[in-house]
């Protein structure tokens, strides 16, 4: 059987996207300045609520600290005022507007580095979608890690 742990982190999901390197005028050292200062805060999220699931007895066992891994993520984000009316609230649209899935992946994968895996290059397989929450739904992430399969030749 693959161990695999699958978790939902409520809020705003925050894309880790380019930083920029400053040198501090009076130190001289070189700091890193994240262009999107919610990132930290959702990568605390995410990597708490894997913590407090990796302390559940069913999830004893799902750290995955060698081998590969599938990452397999659901971004449910804010649905526009527009798309909130009577006849469009239970209508189905592609979310084609910012923020980038391949930014949010990221993000999601720098914040359980260390906490469910090593090193997130451990990532063999990602499957990721973002789409509009339903009407009365709320934000958030649903995130499944697993084992990777042992592929032959």
């Amino acid at each position: 059987m693959t161990r695999a742990l699958t978790f939902t982190v409520v809020g705003i999901a925050a894309t880790k996207g380019s930083g920029r390197a400053l040198i501090s005028k009076s130190t001289g050292r070189a700091m890193f300045k994240p262009d999107n200062p919610r990132t930290k805060d959702w990568q605390s999220a995410i990597a708490n609520t894997a913590v407090l699931e990796l302390a559940r007895a069913e999830n004893h066992g799902c750290r995955f600290m060698e081998g590969g891994v599938y990452f397999e993520a659901l971004f449910y984000l804010p649905r526009p005022k527009a798309l909130r009316t009577k006849t469009k609230a239970t209508q189905v649209f592609p979310h084609t507007k910012k923020p980038d899935l391949d930014k949010l992946v990221r993000a999601a994968k720098d914040a359980l580095t260390g906490v469910v895996w090593t090193d997130d290059s451990q990532v063999v397989h990602v499957v990721a979608r973002k789409r509009y929450c339903g009407a009365a739904d709320y934000p958030r992430a649903v995130l499944r890690i697993s084992e990777a399969m042992k592929e032959t030749a």
